[in-house]
């Protein structure tokens, strides 16, 4: 009987230990994932709502086919996500109903999402053809025009969320090698978008909406919607978020190692003696850039900041005016407003940044030609750095000679008469032991002050026009 009585109560401790043991795996902590099917019902396009800063946030119908298609796979990667673990929210919940975006950006806000998806479709492109992949970055902005194309009731993404651009950049980078690897044989880019060009009942600038307005990390979809593969895009997007991201929350780690993010940007705070260090995440696979290129009045990469951050668009509708003069111990930039002296060409950046810092012998010539700047880069001597990349069979190698301040010149030669040609200044540039990575870069005359290309196998994808080489100095 004593026996009885002692088992009773050891076998009642051993239930509720199991119990618990059940109830806490069941009631583990899930990664929240929010799907975002494009577009609304009805068109509402231009509409602005309280809490929106005056922007407009109002959603339009989308292309013909994309509501209900976008609609469809969401549910179907819904389906997928739930056997998997994962809890998902949907910000709409038919195809048909409309959501404004900045209702679509508090949906997920409030769920504290660990990853948001939107997905879209193209209709004037073929699938498995094109693709584009929007992530979230500091600085990145939408904007009202005013009188004379003055840009009024302007919201910037905040230096606040540092860290959930960064998350956005690396998980966006695995979108665009996993849907790479299903979609075709065209790899989706990484780029930032430009509303500016769509009319005047759009809030111009270059983020998506609801990227702009979310406290959590996004990353925006768009793939071709001629001849559309719904099972393709439906693999391509699933298996990008199990990249990114575990159902419990952790890391996914499966193309995030190594990447750039804006953590591996070499710049100067305050005044620091001599150059930064790159974090060790940033060095721990081969082909990772170090430090900047530096004069005696400061680093390239810095001073090509404070340039585009006063960069003001133009009569073409590109960052093309610098009328607020930057200067240094060393020079100064000549302002430029294209309606009275001409634009701001992309190779003037660069030349002024060099200048700026103290290196001297880089010019945009008076023609402002990216092949006149080529030149000077490939001739120069006293330190400066050629690096031939269209023409080596070695890009790989090419790239892991390039360092953050280098230009990176793009040329077609054969259509130069015609602008097909750009020069952009190296803010970092990561690759890890794959060969894939991240360029990121500054500009003007474009519609975005930053942006990047992402290196898959060692080539550039997603360039404007072919890539001649880069230029630096020691």
């Amino acid at each position: 009987m004593k026996y009885k009585k002692l088992f009773l109560p050891v076998f009642s401790i051993v239930c509720l230990l199991v119990l618990f043991l059940f109830s806490s795996q069941a009631f583990a902590a899930k990664a929240v994932i929010v799907l975002d099917p494009g577009h609304s019902y009805p068109d509402k396009q231009g509409a602005t709502e309280p809490g929106s800063d005056n922007l407009k946030v109002g959603d339009n119908s989308g292309c013909p086919g994309e509501r209900a298609a976008m609609w469809k796979v969401s549910t179907e990667i819904e389906s997928d996500l739930n056997k998997d673990g994962y809890k998902v929210i949907m910000t709409k919940d038919a195809a048909d109903a409309y959501v404004s975006l900045l209702d679509r950006a508090k949906k997920a806000n409030d769920a504290n999402a660990d990853l948001a998806v939107s997905l879209h479709f193209d209709c004037g492109h073929a699938f498995g053809q094109w693709g584009q992949i929007y992530d979230q970055r500091v600085g990145l902005e939408r904007f009202n025009w005013g009188p004379h194309d003055v840009h009024l009731d302007v919201k910037k993404f905040p230096t606040s969320l540092k860290s959930v651009a960064d998350t956005s950049s690396k998980y966006a980078h695995t979108f665009s090698v996993e849907r790479a690897k299903i979609e075709g044989d065209t790899p989706p880019v990484t780029i930032n978008n430009s509303f500016s060009s769509r009319g005047k009942d759009y809030s111009g600038g270059n983020i998506a909406m609801v990227q702009l307005f979310a406290t959590v990390p996004w990353v925006y979809n768009e793939t071709g919607g001629i001849n559309f593969n719904m099972e393709k895009y439906r693999k391509g997007i699933v298996n990008s978020i199990e990249k990114s991201i575990t159902p419990d929350g952790g890391s996914g780690g499966g193309n995030n190692s190594g990447t750039a993010s804006s953590n591996c940007v070499v710049t100067k705070v305050g005044n620091p003696k001599g150059e930064p260090q790159l974090p060790a995440s940033c060095t721990q696979d081969s082909g990772t850039s170090g430090g900047a290129v530096s004069g005696k009045c400061g680093s390239v990469v810095d001073w090509d900041n404070k340039i585009v951050a006063k960069l003001k668009i133009g009569v073409n509708g590109y960052l093309s005016d610098l009328a607020t003069p930057v200067k240094s111990d060393c020079a100064s930039t000549t302002p430029r407003a294209s309606w009275v002296d001409g634009k701001y060409w992309c190779t003037y950046s660069v030349a002024d940044a060099y200048n700026l810092a103290g290196i001297k012998g880089i010019s945009a010539g008076a023609d402002g030609l990216v092949v006149t700047m080529h030149t000077d880069f490939k001739k120069q001597k006293n330190g400066f750095i050629y690096v031939e990349y269209g023409k080596t069979n070695n890009h790989l190698a090419a790239l892991q000679k390039v360092h953050p301040g280098y230009a990176m010149m793009m040329e077609a030669t054969y259509l130069v008469a015609t602008g097909s040609e750009h020069v952009v200044l190296v803010k970092s540039i990561t690759i890890d032991s794959h060969g894939n990575g991240k360029i990121i870069f500054d500009q003007s005359n474009s519609s975005s002050p930053t942006s990047h290309f992402d290196i898959v196998k060692g080539e550039i994808k997603g360039n404007y026009y072919p890539v001649a080489a880069f230029g630096g100095h020691s």
